[in-house]
């Protein structure tokens, strides 16, 4: 999880040491959810410690001058931690997912996987085939009881913990004057200038990497935003304010620089989204292809591909891909949201961005040096690509490149189930992936079959 490295930097003792990315054990419990416990109890724990016990947790503080206007913007959003997952999802895919009789399992892949599939247009679920691919890989998971779910709520419930406690720090409130509010914490008497704008500014690098997580929970799995507009006043960071200068961090300057500027896209995007969008069709499209031309813009300038080729190490190799898939996830999300001439179709760009998504990740994780990054790859940056891809081979008679498709989401389904080979709380992903393969599979073999015997 993203969020987990801004605690590790900015509250040290908080995280345990060892949560970092390791091989998956053979253990029955998961190790995952054992330490997101412990982090949600370490949290508490501050909270306790900074008083933040007696805040209402709806308190609003200081004035947000840099946050994006959107329709809307004014009414303070109301935030839920038990918000049900299955109002996020398709209500034809909702109705099918309800038949699985273990609530954990069914909770996990509303929240977590078919959340994904918010994002495309309803209409499209009335092809028959489409609706029979996933209730056959829903019907595979309606036997399987116990199954231990994935953690996205608990994770999320552990930012919020962690928002709380920013706030309470002066994270939030790091450029507001004195005068404007009694939120900011100020600097201990006799700290020499220099150290207390290293201070401030190294506050504002955590408070970005903050706002962009709650715009990636928002974006991913359908959550409220936990940092509405007028509750924060923070500038941005300077890069240089520390004199630092060493080409090690010319990947992390550039992954920050980018990454928050695609931040501030989105969340622009999703408040538009929340506050209510245009209700004329040609007015809504117009305002989308802003926005696809903004992120279409920033793959341009920093030219992200060439980025990905020239890093040498996995933690730059990482940072570009951060970058890369989810720009290509958000050009996705933004073709998807499009209303005139798609019809019962999906767009051709988010069909061909999910190709080069899935293409790009085959081509990095297919190596033996990232054979074990584990599933979390995937979770995080596929599974909307994978599904858009399936959904248009199986539903789209005019579906190109069949051969290539089904390489790369068969690849997919391969790659997952050697990184979650005994990890019993994944089985119903691995079912669903299976699933959705299968259907490809016999989409293709529907067509030869017509091409074979054209009169029937």
């Amino acid at each position: 999880m993203r969020w987990v490295g801004i605690i590790t930097r900015n509250y040290p003792g908080i995280v345990p040491a060892n949560l970092i990315y390791f091989g998956r054990s053979r253990t029955s419990e998961p190790v995952d959810k054992r330490l997101l416990l412990e982090i949600v109890d370490r949290l508490k724990r501050l909270e306790e410690q900074v008083g933040l016990e007696d805040v209402p947790e709806t308190e609003d503080n200081g004035v947000d001058s840099m946050s994006i206007s959107s329709v809307g913007a004014e009414a303070a959003q109301v935030t839920s931690l038990d918000e049900d997952p299955a109002q996020l999802v398709p209500s034809v895919i909702r109705d099918i997912v309800n038949r699985i009789n273990d609530e954990g399992s069914r909770s996990m892949l509303l929240s977590n996987v078919f959340c994904h599939l918010r994002h495309v247009d309803s209409c499209y679920f009335e092809s028959n085939p489409c609706i029979k691919a996933v209730t056959s890989a829903v019907s595979e998971i309606k036997p399987i009881q116990t199954l231990e779910g994935c953690n996205t709520d608990l994770a999320w419930k552990a930012f919020s913990h962690t928002c709380r406690i920013s706030k309470t720090l002066g994270y939030f409130t790091v450029d507001e004057t004195p005068n404007e509010g009694d939120n900011q914490v100020s600097t201990p008497a006799g700290t020499p200038l220099h150290e207390a704008e290293i201070e401030r500014n190294r506050k504002r690098f955590g408070f970005w990497h903050i706002l962009r997580t709650d715009c990636l929970f928002r974006k991913s799995f359908g959550k409220p935003t936990l940092i509405p507009a007028g509750s924060w006043k923070v500038h941005f960071p300077d890069p240089t304010i520390n004199g630092v200068d060493d080409e090690s961090s010319r990947f992390i300057q550039i992954h920050f620089l980018i990454s928050m500027r695609l931040g501030l896209i989105l969340r622009k995007y999703l408040d538009w989204i929340t506050g209510g969008p245009d209700p004329d069709p040609v007015s809504h499209d117009a305002i989308i292809e802003n926005y696809i031309d903004e992120v279409q813009s920033i793959l341009s300038d920093w030219d992200t591909a060439s980025l990905l080729r020239t890093a040498t190490n996995h933690i730059d190799i990482w940072l570009c891909i951060d970058v890369l898939i989810g720009s290509y996830e958000m050009l996705i999300v933004l073709y998807l949201s499009k209303k005139c001439d798609s019809g019962h179709a999906l767009p051709c760009q988010a069909v061909d961005l999910a190709r080069k998504s899935l293409k790009t990740f085959q081509s990095l994780l297919g190596s033996t040096s990232h054979a074990f990054w584990g599933i979390s790859p995937i979770s995080m940056y596929q599974l909307l690509p994978f599904f858009i891809l399936c959904l248009d081979f199986i539903g789209n008679p005019d579906h190109e490149n069949l051969d290539e498709d089904l390489e790369s989401v068969g690849w997919i389904c391969d790659y997952v189930e050697m990184v979650a080979e005994g990890r019993f709380e994944l089985k119903p992903v691995i079912l669903i992936i299976k699933a959705m393969v299968t259907a490809c599979q016999q989409a293709k073999m529907d067509r030869l079959a017509r091409l074979v015997t054209p009169g029937e």
